[in-house]
């Protein structure tokens, strides 16, 4: 490591500590003495409160269910995405702010969809709140404890530095033991999250997010397409009209690197021809982290932006490429074709992330590692869709046939049942609790 990557590395270290001495010393006694309200509820999306994935969907669909008088307000660190609520008369405040920092001290729960709502104190003002963990997908990927048990590097897994880890999370706030963790199916909840996020309840409910932007309420269906790509919404009329298909490009990131899917401005040039030919608009949208799509224009290649919600999109497109993103596996509920483009798996389980499930057998579709090869595997499987059978078997592991509908209502009905929030006799909930 250079002088300056030890420089940066200690000074993050210490920033973290020192963090962690405050939270512990000034704020956890204030939140575990101030009365929480059992009529507010606040919603956390990943990436500092982004209007995204399953914070988004449990926040729109959840609204019309709670008892009067009970309030869940949207926490965000993002101004564009507190202006966009407002605007659309749903509450949201600013964090940090004075007003935010009261929701998150007086709040019955609180509810989240990643790991990074610990940062920036948050994890201290709700100490005494129950969380509720919805978490952001599931696939072949190991992800909390699970994977700090297995890292590509082994010493980081070793009983020493697990020991140390451990310590280090209990010391800066980041080791959280959850009211409640949700998943999406039995075996997902027995093979995945058990053993990776700790709670003291596990439901299996399905994921407000395979909604797809579908659900009662017109007002909310309007608010849940606020933040998908404008470009691409404008056109979806005229595409429809042309019967033209459309093919989602979404694949994961790399831990150390961009993704090996980077296009050039000739493989942007092959697509769009190949686009023309076929009746198809190629819609990309690249994980925050990637840096490879400066090369991506065309006619027929539209690219999202990172912060963008592709979910409502989803039932409308024809076929998906990824390569290791669980949207895969959401995308299985549409039960139309996925080509995998992989040409570095390999090298990704050794530098970025084990995987916890063998992945052909969790794959359902063709393996390719060009370009050329995913156009060819598209051809072929809307000719002859040979995965059919392969996506049902995933599909009842995934998600045991249950009705994404309800996941919503049945989380309500749970902390109703609980006593978490206001109670209601109006909702039943037939989630399954170990």
């Amino acid at each position: 490591m250079s002088v300056a990557k030890t420089a940066r590395f200690l000074a993050g270290s210490t920033r973290v500590v020192l963090a962690g001495i405050i939270g512990w010393l000034l704020i956890a006694p204030i939140a575990l003495l101030t009365p929480r309200r059992r009529d507010l509820i606040a919603v956390i999306g990943m990436s500092d409160g982004s209007f995204i994935d399953n914070a988004k969907y449990f926040f729109l669909q959840a609204s019309p269910l709670l008892q009067p008088g009970t309030k869940m307000v949207f926490v965000s660190g993002h101004d564009g995405a507190v202006e966009m609520l407002a605007r659309q008369g749903l509450p949201a405040v600013r964090y940090p702010s004075f007003r935010a920092i009261r929701i998150l001290l007086r709040c019955s729960v609180a509810v989240v969809d990643s790991g990074d709502w610990l940062f920036r104190m948050r994890r201290f003002l709700l100490l005494g709140a129950k969380t509720v963990q919805l978490w952001h997908g599931v696939g072949f990927k190991r992800i909390g404890f699970d994977k700090m048990r297995n890292e590509p590097r082994a010493w980081l897994s070793s009983p020493l530095m697990m020991w140390l880890r451990i310590l280090n999370g209990a010391l800066n706030g980041k080791l959280v033991h959850y009211s409640a963790v949700v998943s999406t199916s039995t075996f997902y909840e027995r093979e995945v999250f058990r053993n990776a996020i700790p709670g003291r309840y596990q439901l299996v409910t399905g994921y407000p997010r395979n909604t797809f932007g579908q659900f009662g309420d017109p007002g909310l269906r309007e608010a849940a397409w606020l933040n998908v790509e404008a470009g691409v919404r404008e056109a979806l009329p005229a595409w429809t009209k042309q019967g033209r298909h459309i093919v989602l490009v979404a694949p994961t990131f790399r831990d150390s690197r961009p993704t090996t899917l980077g296009i050039d401005a000739s493989i942007a040039q092959m697509l769009d021809d190949w686009c023309e030919r076929h009746c198809v608009e190629m819609v990309f949208k690249f994980h925050p982290f990637e840096r490879a799509t400066a090369n991506l224009t065309g006619t027929h290649l539209h690219l999202c932006d990172a912060a963008s919600d592709i979910y409502p999109l989803l039932p409308l497109c024809h076929a998906l490429v990824t390569d290791y993103s669980s949207i895969y596996m959401d995308y299985l509920l549409v039960d139309k074709p996925v080509v995998f483009l992989v040409p570095d798996v390999d090298e990704y389980v050794r530098q970025d992330r084990q995987f916890q499930f063998d992945f052909q057998e969790m794959t359902p579709g063709p393996k390719v590692e060009t370009w050329p090869q995913v156009l060819a595997a598209l051809e072929a499987q809307w000719q002859n869709d040979g995965f059919i059978a392969e996506r049902a078997r995933l599909r009842q592991l995934a998600f045991d046939n249950l009705d994404q509908r309800e996941a919503v209502p049945k989380l309500i009905a749970f902390m109703h049942d609980r006593g978490w929030i206001k109670r209601t006799s109006q909702i039943s909930s037939g989630a399954p609790v170990t």
